[in-house]
């Protein structure tokens, strides 16, 4: 009787051992299993490019088609609305917001990319005697002025246009001459904005999907002139066309005495 107890016993014991080994092993095996699955998903989140701090990919953006702009009233009007915002008509064809991307022809371009691509915050703005001063981050950008070259532009006319077109909303008449340097050689104040913007302005070649640096070199309809709206017109709303002769640019960065900028009331 006691020997039989014993065998038991000790049959018992071995099963119970035999079952706790399984437990461990399956609850080893799932845990395994689901560090590899979560790694397997994250990858593939990677690839695709659906992480939360990843833009939508461009079929999920709203895409402003450049061509489409003559044969869609809907879009002309939307780009006509955007445009007047900032008091600008031929300078720019389109208003892209920082989450909308481009088409021209073939190629397919998002504000995000072209973004990331460009040396953002080149141009800097200094005031002098002004508490404060006037503070532009480029990335916060909320919207860009889309220039498609045309044959026969430079850069330098096409930024012209724009300034052109700015200051004929506020009732300011730019002489064709007006950026022409003075008889002593030195720049106007329209002729150093215009130097200024070429630091902050953005040459996007849709060919090549890159931003160019050789901003004297442009093809039409292959590159695109990009300004970031926020940036160019918080400069050009602080200053006093009366007193723009004053501004002052070394090469890289525009002087704005605290005199050229209009008064807090305006």
């Amino acid at each position: 009787m006691t020997e039989y107890t014993g065998k038991r016993t000790s049959k018992t014991t071995a099963l119970a051992i035999v079952v706790i080994i399984m437990i461990i092993a399956a609850i080893a095996i799932t845990f395994f299993q689901k560090r590899s699955g979560d790694r397997s998903a994250m990858s593939t989140g990677n690839k695709a490019g659906t992480t939360a701090d990843q833009a939508a990919p461009i079929d999920q953006q709203k895409v402003i088609d450049y061509e489409a702009l003559d044969k869609e009233s809907a879009l002309s009007k939307e780009m006509d609305d955007r445009k007047e915002k900032y008091g600008l008509e031929d300078s720019v064809d389109m208003v892209a917001k920082a989450d909308e991307a481009v088409r021209v022809g073939d190629h397919t371009v998002s504000m995000e990319t072209i973004q990331e691509q460009s040396a953002l915050g080149k141009g800097r703005v200094v005031e002098t005697d002004l508490p404060g001063g006037l503070s532009v981050n480029p990335e916060n950008t909320t919207e860009y002025g889309i220039h498609v070259v045309q044959p026969g532009e430079n850069i330098w006319d096409i930024h012209f246009q724009l300034l052109k077109d700015y200051f004929e909303e506020k009732d300011v008449s730019l002489s064709p001459l007006a950026d022409e340097p003075a008889k002593n050689g030195t720049s106007s104040g329209i002729g150093k904005i215009l130097k200024f913007s070429e630091n902050s302005v953005i040459i996007y070649n849709l060919n090549k999907n890159k931003i160019e640096i050789d901003l004297d070199i442009i093809h039409p309809l292959e590159k695109i002139v990009v300004y970031q709206m926020d940036e160019l017109f918080s400069l050009l709303d602080r200053i006093d066309y009366k007193n723009i002769r004053k501004l002052e640019f070394d090469g890289k960065t525009l002087w704005m005495p605290a005199d050229t900028q209009k008064a807090a009331t305006d």
